[in-house]
């Protein structure tokens, strides 16, 4: 084997040294290559790292509620704007002191708000939970908060995260909306009042032409029909004494004279319900006025089967009225509970001051037949009666009527059939 001469093995390690320095320039070549590229990715995850946190600042500083990241001890890490605006304090006062510094001390002994600010307990966090803040003046702040616990990628707990809302104007909001709501229920209140008020008015003024119209013409009949009754019985009472008691006539004569008795006190009713007199007017109690008009006819035999109940508000005002004639419409109200309860039963008197102390109302409530609700819108009216025609005229309530609204009262009527009636008299107490 002939040996390599040296000129060719020098040229070959000369080639060899050669390629080994092309391939490592290709290979460094290739490195700084893939590091430019890295390099970009890295400004590229750079800039856009930038423009996250930027956007994530925005947001922060944007936000109206508060918000307040701690760590696990409770120490304030991070803060809004919204939290100094609120608040009063400077990021510098609150970075690294305790969240409880936020809160008013009675909250921190709720269980729930601690827990959910020291969420290790609480691990789920809290939502929508009512609670009062203190500003750096001391001025108390109802708020509402929800707390997150904020977890690493370990998924450990590494702190807190609070997000408030000033409940302030909310609330403001509420009250102002409650006394809108208020002065419309009040004003409601008031037009029905008043609309009620026009439908007595109404009724009243109805009821008065009703009045003064069958007032003119029972004046004039009863002026027509009394002298020819007073002849009646004038007569019939001289043939009784003239006849004696055992003739065949007497029973006749005198049911001539009891129906003509019935006749003139119907022809004193039309008068007394046409002539209006004069009021005389002066201070009296009313309680007093009730209590005589209840001792003429209590011990009558017709009411022994009756029990009167008695509730009178002491003391009452004096009212001014015509004693005599409201003596009569407490009697009126008293005879027509007792025939409306010809089998006995339970008449209860009150009298009660009403109507912001302007008013006296006097009930005569009976457990009688009650009044079907047809008839009661013409109750008042004149010659309207339930009663047979032997016990009523049906001017008792007319005559009742007219004189209470003269003394600028009223009268209303709460019935149901089987059941008993109401009867309230209003009377004004004049200053």
């Amino acid at each position: 084997m002939k040996p390599i001469p040296l000129e060719q093995i020098e040229k070959s390690e000369e080639e060899l040294r050669e390629s080994m320095w092309i391939e490592v320039i290709k290979q460094t070549e290739r490195l700084y290559a893939e590091l430019a590229n890295i390099h970009t990715e890295i400004e590229k995850k750079d800039r856009e790292l930038r423009v996250s946190k930027s956007f994530t600042d925005n947001i922060i500083k944007s936000m109206k509620n508060m918000l307040i990241v701690s760590d696990v001890k409770g120490n304030i890490k991070m803060i809004n704007e919204a939290v100094s605006e609120l608040l009063g304090y400077d990021p510098k006062e609150l970075i690294g002191q305790k969240i409880e510094k936020l809160f008013a001390r009675e909250e921190i002994n709720k269980k729930i708000i601690y827990n959910g600010i020291y969420p290790q307990k609480l691990t789920d966090g809290i939502l929508d939970t009512e609670s009062v803040f203190v500003t750096k003046s001391f001025k108390k702040i109802p708020m509402t908060f929800s707390c997150s616990p904020l977890k690493d990628e370990e998924e450990d707990i590494i702190g807190t995260v609070i997000v408030a809302q000033d409940l302030s104007r909310i609330k403001n909001l509420v009250k102002k909306a409650a006394r809108a709501a208020k002065a419309y229920r009040n004003k409601a209140t008031e037009l029905g009042k008043a609309y009620k008020e026009l439908q007595q008015l109404h009724k009243n003024l109805i009821q008065s032409e009703k009045l003064a119209y069958v007032g003119k013409l029972a004046a004039g009949v009863a002026h027509e029909i009394n002298n020819p009754l007073t002849s009646v019985l004038g007569i019939t009472s001289f043939l009784l004494k003239k006849i004696g008691e055992k003739s065949v006539m007497t029973e006749d004569l005198l049911l001539i004279v009891e129906e003509t008795k019935r006749c003139k006190k119907i022809v004193e009713d039309l008068l007394e319900f046409s002539c209006q007199r004069e009021l005389g007017k002066s201070a009296n109690n009313i309680n007093t006025i009730i209590e005589k008009s209840l001792a003429i006819i209590e011990k009558q035999p017709f009411f022994k089967n009756i029990k009167i109940i008695r509730k009178f508000e002491q003391p009452l005002p004096l009212v001014i009225v015509d004693k005599n004639q409201i003596k009569q419409v407490f009697m009126n109200m008293i005879l027509n509970a007792q025939e409306a309860m010809p089998d006995g039963g339970t008449l209860t008197v009150e009298s009660i001051l009403v109507e912001n102390r302007k008013c006296v109302e006097i009930k005569f409530i009976d457990t009688g037949h009650g009044i079907h609700k047809d008839d009661i819108t013409r109750l008042f009216d004149p010659f309207f009666t339930t009663k047979s025609k032997i016990k009523g005229t049906g001017l008792g309530l007319s005559v009742s009527y007219s004189i209470v609204t003269r003394h600028g009262g009223s009268i209303d009527v709460i019935s149901k059939v089987g059941k008993g009636s109401t009867f309230i008299v209003r009377l004004p107490i004049e200053r």
